[in-house]
């Protein structure tokens, strides 16, 4: 564990930390560009030069001694990048000094003569680290003015996602590290030499791949920007909220942005133990499906038409209500592994207080709402859902659930009366859909919880419209056993609730008082009753999840 010194502070850090690594882990700034934490660091900007000493060697290899007994201290004669120098003992760091600030403003100076400055109109403006670094480290004027700056090709398309600004790009090579490092997908270099390099891809290639809008994240200045998102918000008016991503068994950690009540642009929040800086394009572009204009936002029950008609929430629960207390025996539900922990447990308590242990099924299946790539052994995995740990575990607390088919078979023989549905797509999700559509059709009573128009709400007697997971707090079980927390972004359109409320509304209507109203009470009531989520709460699950006792064994020891 070397020690050295950085800016008059000792610091103690692991073999083979480099400067920069040591210096932002403890809270000292040291402006960079190239440098990523999960990328190889080549010291393409040199915005990081720092000044560096070592102790003076004795030929005998002990450290030559001052007067007070102290190393002496031999600064080098060039300044050092510090994303590449590695901490010895006893090495002395100064970011502060004047032969580093001249440096700085140097490096900034070369960066910036031939740039755009169109930051007006640049995407990337508010969150540029051209800009944090220039009004940080130098805020000195260009010597040369616009008429003879190099001009470089713009809106260049790199694929159906990304489009390049070549005169913005400071030629970092974070994206090509990208593709080469974590991808292994290699598609980007630079071709030409000196002022005139510029980003290109591949010759016979375009970008088109599973995690290419990762790129623009990472781009330290405005040269990539998303189709997605290029010209549809100011940055600095959206408001982030940390939530997971519910679109396979990873759990990507993600931000969701919105602004007055509208999703714009969901982003990877930094997860070491789950998924590092990343996210799959597919995932974080899934806010599309929320904002689906055809979205469910009123109560509806069927007629005596027979078509679905608009109703208030007391009619729509009550009549729901009335047709689960009538029905007897002949009740049962089903539950979907894209619901949050805290509505299956909901559910769980529903049926066992208030309908008399009636059967509770889930749909075991890997197929989620949205198309993904196949898994990758990257991120993706093959079960395209978020919760399906959580179904299994919340089951076994519950003494084990009928089988799936054995309900279906059930329902198509009429021997369920009323069947309470709280899945995103009951039909289209099955195994066999016609199966599962006849099933449902069968029902003398069908009730359908959902965010979205399905097969199963055009069947329905009554349709309770439901949230999208940008619009609900709870919990998700990730594959491996880590329990983490989203919140809500967004309240749900129209006269839509979540899911939590519908049930706790349903059981009110059924006399049942679960002694809880929030979805971290409902956790809280959860981790008593399932031995796997014993002693969790939403304060030690945190930002960033937590592992349960009954789970820490599946854990590599560095993720727990």
């Amino acid at each position: 564990m070397p020690k050295f010194t950085i800016d008059g502070k000792t610091l103690e850090v692991a073999p083979g930390t480099r400067v920069l690594e040591a210096a932002l882990k403890h809270g000292i700034h040291i402006p960079h560009f190239c440098f990523h934490p999960a990328l190889s660091a080549p010291a393409n900007c040199r915005m990081c030069l720092v000044d560096v000493g070592l102790p003076k060697m004795k030929p005998d290899r002990t450290p030559e001694l001052d007067a007070a007994g102290k190393p002496v201290i031999a600064m080098l004669p060039k300044l050092q990048t510090s994303c590449s120098t590695v901490v010895s003992e006893g090495m002395v760091v100064d970011t502060q000094g004047p032969r580093v600030k001249q440096g700085q403003h140097s490096v900034l100076e070369f960066i910036l003569i031939n740039h755009p400055l169109d930051c007006p109109i640049c995407d990337k403006a508010g969150e540029c680290m051209l800009q944090d670094n220039y009004f940080g480290w130098s805020r000195e004027d260009s010597r040369i003015e616009p008429p003879d700056k190099i001009r470089k090709h713009k809106i260049v398309d790199l694929g159906p996602k990304i489009v390049l600004d070549t005169e913005r790009c400071i030629l970092c090579t974070r994206c090509i590290r990208f593709y080469d490092e974590v991808t292994k997908a290699p598609s980007l270099g630079i071709v030409n030499r000196g002022t005139f390099s510029e980003l290109q891809v591949m010759p016979g290639r375009e970008l088109n791949g599973t995690y290419d809008y990762n790129i623009v994240d990472i781009c330290p200045v405005g040269a990539l920007t998303s189709r997605d998102f290029r010209f549809r918000k100011r940055v600095w008016f959206l408001k982030k909220t940390a939530a997971i991503c519910t679109h396979c068994a990873t759990g990507c950690n993600m931000t969701v942005e919105e602004d007055e009540g509208r999703l714009w642009r969901q982003t990877p929040r930094l997860n070491p133990a789950v998924n590092g800086f990343w996210m799959c394009d597919a995932g974080r572009s899934a806010y599309h499906h929320t904002l689906d204009a055809r979205r469910l936002t009123q109560p509806m029950r069927r007629g005596a038409g027979g078509t679905l008609e608009p109703a208030s929430w007391n009619e729509a629960l009550a009549f729901a209500a009335q047709k689960l207390r009538e029905s007897g025996a002949g009740v049962a539900g089903f539950v979907s592994n894209r619901s949050t922990n805290e509505e299956l447990f909901a559910f769980e308590r529903l049926f066992a207080q208030a309908l008399r242990g009636a059967p509770v099924a889930s749909l075991e299946t890997e197929v989620g709402i949205l198309p993904l790539p196949p898994a990758d052994g990257l991120l993706i995995r093959p079960d395209h859902n978020p919760n399906s740990r959580g179904v299994r575990e919340i089951a076994a607390s519950a003494g084990a659930w009928t089988g799936a088919e054995d309900l279906l078979s059930a329902c198509a023989e009429k021997r369920i009366r009323t069947l309470l549905v709280m899945d995103p797509d009951l039909v289209g999700r099955s195994p066999n859909p016609a199966a599962a559509e006849h099933a449902l059709a069968s029902v003398e009573n069908l009730i359908v919880i959902a965010s979205h128009p399905s097969a199963a709400t055009a069947l329905a007697h009554v349709v309770l419209p439901g949230a999208a997971a940008q619009e609900k707090d709870g919990t998700y079980t990730r594959f491996d056993g880590r329990v983490q927390r989203s919140r809500a972004a967004i309240p749900p359109p129209g006269h839509a609730r979540t899911e939590l409320e519908i049930l706790l509304g349903l059981a009110k209507m059924l006399g049942a008082d679960f002694g809880w109203t929030s979805p971290r009470a409902a956790f809280t009531s959860l981790a008593q009753a399932s031995k796997f989520f014993a002693g969790l709460t939403y304060d030690l699950i945190g930002p960033l999840g937590a592992v349960p006792a009954a789970a820490v064994a599946e854990q590599p020891a560095s993720l727990v």
